[in-house]
């Protein structure tokens, strides 16, 4: 909100693929942070009383087709920061002289990515992120492993040791084996349902800064749930397979 914003002396403001495009002191009411967006092109005024946070969140949502990224950089407060940066540089740090750190930054400089950060700092951190989430969602586990359970048995019993030796007996136990996986497959992706729905504003939020790849996004939930689904599945299929009495056999079981 305004007061929560008006106690930083300075603020980074990041676009698209996490690029700059406000980054300097706020100054009273948020007034250097207003100015610069104002003059940016296609740009209306901020109405009087409105939350500058919020406005220059909807401006950058609304205006994704004007270069903010472009327009920070030919800005007087992009050079007034770099002039800071370069002062505060030879007072602290100085340029180094070595032709290889030379090249070095001229490589990171010329580098051009679509994301903030490489898909492997983005799967690692989306990994940890989502693995924390299932962990402290114990309800979501409890009651898909109770369904399997309770779903299981009820097929089961409906299925209950079938002679497979007739012709009848071998249709009954491929239907069953077919109610078995299109039960598991929808129960398990209904049941996701819920807890991927909570993220979804997330989700399009980093998506619009390229913050994440959408493939990083789904290759991290499966790998999330993948887990919890061998547990529930495995639960499943040992009350499941031994009630309808497929093959008496343990190798077969491992393997079914």
């Amino acid at each position: 909100n305004r007061m929560l914003l008006g106690m930083f002396e300075s603020l980074l403001v990041l676009g698209e693929g996490g690029k700059v495009v406000f980054f300097g002191e706020l100054a009273k009411n948020s007034a250097n942070l207003v100015r610069h967006f104002e003059g940016a092109p296609g740009v209306t005024p901020m109405k009087p009383k409105h939350n500058p946070a919020s406005w220059v969140l909807e401006l950058l949502a609304e205006h994704r087709s004007t270069d903010f990224h472009e327009y920070y950089r030919k800005s007087k407060l992009f050079s007034d920061t770099q002039a800071k940066l370069r002062a505060f540089r030879s007072a602290h740090a100085p340029e180094p002289e070595s032709g290889e750190m030379q090249r070095w930054w001229q490589k990171v400089r010329g580098h051009k990515i679509g994301y903030s950060q490489p898909y492997t700092v983005q799967f690692a951190e989306l990994l940890k992120k989502y693995t924390r989430i299932y962990w402290r969602s114990p309800q979501y586990t409890y009651v898909r492993f109770v369904l399997m359970v309770v779903v299981a048995i009820v097929l089961g019993l409906a299925f209950l040791q079938l002679d497979q030796s007739t012709e009848r007996g071998m249709f009954s136990a491929k239907s069953a084996q077919f109610m078995a996986l299109v039960f598991l497959g929808v129960t398990s992706m209904s049941e996701a349902i819920p807890l991927v729905g909570t993220e979804r504003a997330v989700y399009y939020r980093q998506r619009a800064v390229r913050a994440y790849s959408s493939v990083v996004y789904g290759l991290v939930l499966g790998l999330s749930e993948l887990p919890y689904l061998l547990v529930s599945c495995t639960a499943f299929t040992f009350i499941f397979y031994w009630l309808v009495g497929l093959n008496r056999d343990w190798g077969w079981f491992f393997f079914w």
